[in-house]
């Protein structure tokens, strides 16, 4: 309006000139096409993008000392989707019975930040090879989320997998593994074996014996130290003596051989990492 009050009119063309109208939470470029639709009175339509609780429009001529200013209005984010959204592990590696602490960021087209998901999350995810059990979500702030698992069976090139819905395809994290809790090592199955049913006491026939070494999981563990050792009777193992150490292969199992030149019956115990 003029200092009378009088409608302008053919300002359009004005309107769109660099930084007469601005509108916050749109992008800055975009100027839009403003046309009259009665005399003095001019619409245009911006894309809203950033979200945010009090966003205004101002409109300074060039001839203004200061800018009018519109009432305010809010932008909220919309749907979070996949190209903008993201899941990492605190680490890459874990053993069995550790903390698996995952974080999500979730975010709309626009990259801002969707909150309010925690719920939805719970639905969407998944964590191979960890502990069934309730997991809470948290939102520590607007669209960073936070949950902890417990690593639970052994595993390598493990990946975290949210899929919202809606998502045509998941969203994948880091790789991750989880190796075996040797702390809690014990030997879960022993046995007595021998490939000829008639073993004599002639220093080379022999028995086998072997062990299968697991965590309090249940996970096989490698590379663990089994001492065998002859409690009672002549039996001796392959090195001569009535003692032997045998690291446990991938499988978990660690084997010895016993022979004796006395007739008589040896016990054999077995000890992991003593």
């Amino acid at each position: 309006m003029d200092e009378q009050k009088n409608r302008v009119k053919g300002m359009a063309s004005l309107l769109a000139g660099s930084g007469v109208v601005e509108v916050s939470g749109t992008d800055k470029n975009e100027t839009g096409n403003w046309s009259e639709e009665s005399d003095g009175v001019y619409t245009t339509t911006r894309t809203a993008k950033i979200a945010g609780d009090r966003h205004y429009a101002t409109l300074k001529l060039s001839t203004w000392s200061s800018a009018q200013q519109s009432d305010a209005y809010a932008i909220r984010e919309s749907g979070a989707v996949l190209a903008y959204s993201s899941i990492v592990t605190d680490k890459t590696t874990y053993t069995a019975g550790g903390a698996i602490k995952v974080t999500v960021t979730l975010k709309d087209s626009y990259e801002n930040l969707v909150g309010g998901q925690r719920d939805a999350i719970n639905l969407a995810i998944q964590l191979p090879n960890t502990k069934t059990e309730s997991i809470a979500w948290n939102e520590d702030q607007k669209g960073i989320y936070t949950a902890t698992y417990t690593a639970l069976l052994l595993g390598t090139g493990l990946k975290a997998q949210l899929q919202m819905s809606g998502w045509a395809n998941a969203l994948t994290s880091n790789d991750y593994s989880i190796s075996g809790d040797a702390a809690s090592a014990q030997i879960v199955a022993m046995q007595v074996t021998t490939g000829n049913p008639d073993v004599l006491a002639n220093g080379s026939d022999r028995h086998t014996v072997n062990v299968r070494v697991e965590d309090q999981f249940g996970n096989v563990l490698p590379e663990q130290t089994v001492t065998f050792t002859v409690t009672k009777g002549a039996a001796v193992f392959a090195n001569a003596g009535q003692s032997a150490d045998i690291r446990t292969d991938a499988h978990g199992m660690a084997e010895v051989d016993l022979s004796s030149t006395v007739a008589d019956a040896s016990t054999v115990e077995a000890k992991v990492n003593r």
